[in-house]
């Protein structure tokens, strides 16, 4: 019976090839787009579930009071891992996060590399296989080294690097006891080498900082079943314990789940919410489009079922024979769709810059997710007509009122559909417009200083061996430049407008009480640093080179700063930092140090004179907008004093265009995504129209050889489809106001929504819904009248 039903099935496909075309790739489409965004979406939102412990791995921060209410820290001190795990038996394992860059070499190669110092208990906590070692021993030894594959092939070839050694720094040399699995990429951290976490102790700022200086992130995990609220709650005595009641540290420590610190660290959970609601969109508009032209096609077929009753099918024959038609269908369009997938996930891989595979055999879950997608769909697109027709008399159909059917229910329902198609459509229109407006309004928005023509050199100290070598090296590099007249300014810094992270420092206002700490970010800079960037100063002025105390006492504050602190002005007062009090003798502007996403926060700058350890950055303004120019100029000084090194650096103005780089994403992928949806939604249109068409070609041949003129033909068969559109934007409109509304609000600088989406929308969803139906309009316009009553 399988065999009889598949065969007819596979006939009825041939037969009405057109429509089954139509049917099957709009749904492969639709299934291949929902595959790629899901697949994005499901790895994102599973960040670091792949460890075993997932479930009793805590990330540890810190809560600080503030006039603005509770205010999170993440950083963490060396020691309260440690001490925690003495104090509290509920905390079985901790890991310190620490990383440094170092120069690593191996005979002649040296290259600069990232390095993570570990707690013993790093692989017991999480599950980062080793290719090669043994997890349980691989950093039991001070000076042992696991190595990323990547690093173990650029350092050593196809050789087995297990034994060998790699030296750090100035002769610090490590054996190689293990190399990592390749880590998943959904991983908040990745790691090139592992050592120990006692070399860390051999670094003076880490040994010596104790419970003054905290730099690191913390991670905890419980006994299973432990209460994480329940440990929480008695924190408050740890603190007791460390911190003296005078502290000006007022802390509270807080657990986070480890399943939350990706989204927490970058909020990359609402794009991956975005893009699944618009995988799902795609997916109901394909899966709308083959129910509609499944239950269009089997208008035709009245009369067959008619015959088949009369020959002794019952109805769940006929129900079993629909739905094993709509089952092949769906299944020929799941096995197309998945090879589009996988053909495309290179690109989409490129445009949201990921690395994301598809495993099905690897992943049961998205395996089963695709067959349910498959069965869903041909499920429901082959229930309605099944039902519907299956329970007519053979009486009825067999005397031809096939034309009374179509417009009835069956026709209700697949205007309804249509309808609903468009309103998705539109919908991703609209959504598509306001987020491509959102990510140029911040790309394109004013930031109150000069980004142009400026480039920034790395200039850490710790690029060298020896760090007075290299304050002595970089402070003759700036006198080359300022020395050459392509170039108008240079300024040292520790912070980059954009690249201003990590760094807070307590800050107390004068008069205020030790409670209400203010925990504020810093930055260090020399007295061409405003200048250099074109920050304009609002009150005050700037530092000088001829003011010895502007290095220990003063401070330049920006006005979101003194606007926090409620000062009218503030020139002339304190902030007490650490156990000094800092004169603020200028207030600066407000510019955006960070992305638009960010409010413009407090800021404090400190002077550190014209060389110091501090300053990582040398910002280079040139003269001229030949940028190309510029850096072969900053190159050829660079590689005449520091032959042999590799010169790091960037240009402010694209650093600031890179910031927008998960908008400029989504707005990519929200833009294909309403081009697939309004083709997907007019393939389905162009099949109803051609299905129309032909219901009314007897009316269209009487009204031709009444005198009805082509275009009055034309408009006769367009407006119904018209209509069903104007509709679906009608309720489209504030459903995409409120829904991208939302959205919005995440943003502390926006646009205004204004019409003009909408009607753009509008306009492209009706002239494509024209166009689509036309040419099946004109075709029936054109078609000979008498053909016209003759067809049956």
């Amino acid at each position: 019976m399988l065999q009889s039903y598949l065969k007819t099935a596979f006939r009825n496909l041939l037969k009405y090839r057109f429509y089954s075309i139509i049917n099957i790739l709009g749904l492969s489409t639709g299934i291949t787009v929902s595959i790629l965004m899901l697949l994005f979406a499901y790895n994102t939102l599973t960040y670091d579930l792949f460890h075993e412990n997932s479930d009793d791995i805590y990330f540890l921060y810190r809560e600080r009071p503030s006039p603005e209410g509770p205010l999170t820290v993440y950083d963490t001190w060396a020691l309260t891992v440690p001490e925690m795990m003495k104090d509290y038996p509920e905390i079985i394992h901790g890991y310190r996060s620490f990383d440094m860059g170092d120069w690593v070499s191996n005979g002649d190669e040296r290259f600069r590399e990232g390095i993570d110092f570990v707690d013993a208990d790093f692989f017991k906590m999480f599950s980062y296989g080793l290719k090669l070692g043994d997890p349980a021993s691989a950093l039991s030894e001070k000076k042992s080294m696991v190595i990323s594959q990547e690093i173990a092939a650029k350092y050593f070839g196809m050789e087995n690097p297990l034994g060998k050694t790699l030296t750090v720094g100035a002769g610090d040399n490590y054996t190689i006891t293990g190399v990592l699995d390749k880590i998943p990429n959904n991983s908040t951290f990745t790691y090139n080498i592992l050592i120990p976490w006692e070399n860390a102790m051999d670094i003076p700022f880490i040994r010596d900082a104790g419970w003054d200086a905290s730099f690191l992130l913390s991670f905890v995990q419980l006994q299973p079943g432990t209460d994480p609220a329940a440990l929480e709650a008695q924190f408050p005595q740890f603190v007791d314990k460390h911190f003296p009641k005078d502290s000006p540290e007022q802390v509270t420590f807080r657990l986070m789940p480890l399943e939350d610190v990706h989204n927490e660290l970058t909020g990359d959970n609402t794009y991956a919410y975005i893009l699944l609601i618009i995988a799902l969109a795609i997916l109901a508009i394909a899966c709308i489009n083959f129910t509609n032209l499944t239950t269009a096609r089997s208008m035709y077929r009245v009369q067959e079922i008619g015959m088949r009753k009369v020959l002794g099918a019952n109805r769940s024959r006929l129900i079993r024979q629909f739905l094993s038609e709509s089952l092949m269908m769906s299944a020929f369009a799941l096995i197309i769709g998945v090879g589009l997938a996988e053909l495309f996930l290179p690109y989409f891989n490129e445009l949201i810059g990921a690395d994301l595979e598809l495993s099905y055999f690897q992943r049961w879950d998205l395996l089963a997710g695709l067959i349910l997608i498959g069965l869903l769909a041909g499920f429901f697109s082959g229930a309605y007509p099944a039902l519907y027709l299956s329970r007519f008399s053979p009486a009825m159909v067999l005397k031809g009122n096939s034309g009374s059917l179509s417009r009835g229910p069956s026709s209700l329902l697949r205007n309804g559909l249509v309808v609903f198609q468009f309103i998705l459509s539109v919908s991703l229109i609209i959504a598509t417009g306001i987020v491509i407006q959102q990510t140029e309004f911040m790309k394109n928005h004013e930031l109150r200083f000069d980004r142009e023509n400026l480039i920034a050199v790395r200039t850490f100290p710790g690029l060298f061996d020896d760090p007075e070598q290299g304050l002595t090296t970089f402070a003759t590099l700036k006198k080359m430049f300022d020395s050459d007249s392509r170039v108008e300014a240079t300024a040292f810094s520790s912070s980059i407008p954009g690249r201003y992270r990590g760094s807070f420092t307590l800050a107390l206002p004068e008069g205020w009480d030790q409670s209400q700490q203010l925990d504020w970010r810093w930055a260090a800079g020399d007295h061409n640093y405003f200048s250099t960037f074109g920050i304009e100063f609002s009150e005050g002025r700037n530092f000088s080179p001829d003011m010895p105390t502007d290095r220990s006492e003063s401070i330049i504050i920006n006005e979101a700063a003194k606007k926090a602190i409620g000062w009218d002005t503030a020139v002339g007062r304190t902030l007490q930092i650490g156990d000094r009090p800092r004169t603020i003798i200028g207030v600066v502007k407000d510019f955006h140090y960070q992305s638009l996403k960010n409010p413009i926060e407090p800021l404090i700058h400190f002077y550190r004179g014209d060389s110091h350890r501090s300053y990582s950055r040398l910002t280079v303004k040139l003269a001229s907008s030949d940028m190309a120019s510029g850096v072969a100029l900053l190159q050829e000084k660079w590689q005449a004093l520091v032959p042999g090194m590799e010169m790091d650096y960037f240009f402010v103005s694209d650093n600031f265009q890179e910031l927008y780089q998960s908008e400029e994403n989504l707005s990519q992928i929200v833009t294909y995504s309403a081009v697939l949806a309004i083709l997907i939604a007019c393939m389905g249109l162009f099949g109803l129209a051609a299905f129309t068409a032909i219901q009314r070609i007897k009316e269209i041949g009487i009204r031709k050889v009444l005198g009805a003129t082509v275009p009055q033909i034309m408009t006769l068969l367009v407006k119904d489809f018209l209509k069903l559109v104007i509709i679906a934007n009608v309720i489209a409109w504030p459903l995409g106001y409120f829904a991208m509304n939302s959205w919005l609000q995440e943003y502390p600088f926006r646009i205004t929504i204004g019409p003009g989406v909408f009607l753009t929308a509008t306009i492209v969803a009706v002239c494509i819904a024209i166009l689509t139906v036309s040419y099946q309009a004109v075709r029936a316009a054109y078609s000979n009248p008498v053909s016209a009553l003759r067809h049956e």
